[in-house]
């Protein structure tokens, strides 16, 4: 039996997929919770964050007096608007009470009762030929919601170093799973990564690293690492708050000392 894919994320499957893939069903419930919290966070991005001078001026802090995304999004237009056609959808081919019936609720009270809505009838919803559809539109919600809290995505993100029918280098953004044992899978050249190897090519780029690094991917102890640079004999540098280590000097060290 081929290998099918899910319309969403095109990771093939052994089994049909009626809707999207249960990773892609976890997304949407992640986008939703995104959603709500970055509306409630983003009230915050509108308050100042100075002081007011005993002149009457007003001295700001490191950001600035206003967060313009913030305001967009704290009058919740943009997720009432797309949260309640696809409301609108679901009664209609589950043959709910109609949305017009509905009492009208505050706007907070709306946007929970929304999510709520969507949340409950998701695993039916991740079951419908139009899934893959909501699903994107709930994830660049959810992105605009990141924006507007000013929250960022931290998860890593490499280049895929496959190449492409022409033997060119694929170049794709590929997000790596927090779980480390799980494949990551490339929808522009079809090829399959495990998640160490992925890291390594990236790192084969990168001079400067932590100690915490050089031991995860290198298999060099933290405390060798921190020993040598206090010798000089690898070099550091201080980035961002934190210490960091010339990887060459450090693999180079370990290779001397191991012949």
């Amino acid at each position: 039996m081929p290998l099918l894919a899910c319309p969403a994320c095109q990771r093939t499957t052994e089994q049909p997929v009626t809707g999207v893939c249960a990773r892609c069903s976890a997304a949407f419930l992640a986008h939703l919770d995104t959603i709500i919290v970055t509306w409630t966070k983003a009230h915050d991005e509108l308050m100042p964050s100075g002081a007011w001078s005993g002149g009457g001026a007003h001295v700001f802090g490191s950001k600035p007096p206003c967060n313009i995304a913030a305001l967009s999004w704290e009058e919740g237009h943009p997720i009432l608007n797309i949260l309640s056609e696809w409301e609108k959808l679901v009664r209609e081919e589950r043959h709910l009470v109609p949305l017009g019936m509905l009492p009208p609720l505050r706007m907070s009270d709306e946007i929970a009762r929304l999510v709520g809505f969507h949340r409950h009838h998701a695993e039916w919803t991740c079951r419908q030929a139009w899934a893959d559809e909501m699903l994107l539109e709930m994830q660049q919600l959810a992105k605009s919601g990141l924006a507007a809290s000013r929250q960022t995505d931290t998860r890593v993100r490499i280049l895929c170093p496959g190449e492409t029918h022409e033997g060119e280098v694929c170049g794709k953004r590929l997000t790596i799973p927090e779980d480390h044992n799980e494949y990551v899978h490339c929808t522009r050249c079809q090829t399959m990564w495990t998640v160490p190897w992925l890291m390594r090519v990236a790192l084969e780029n990168v001079e400067w690293l932590d100690a915490a690094h050089l031991e995860q991917w290198f298999k060099i102890p933290e405390s060798n690492v921190r020993r040598w640079a206090q010798q000089g004999k690898v070099r550091s540098v201080r980035a961002d708050g934190s210490t960091v280590f010339s990887k060459s000097d450090a693999i180079a060290l370990r290779d001397r000392l191991a012949s």
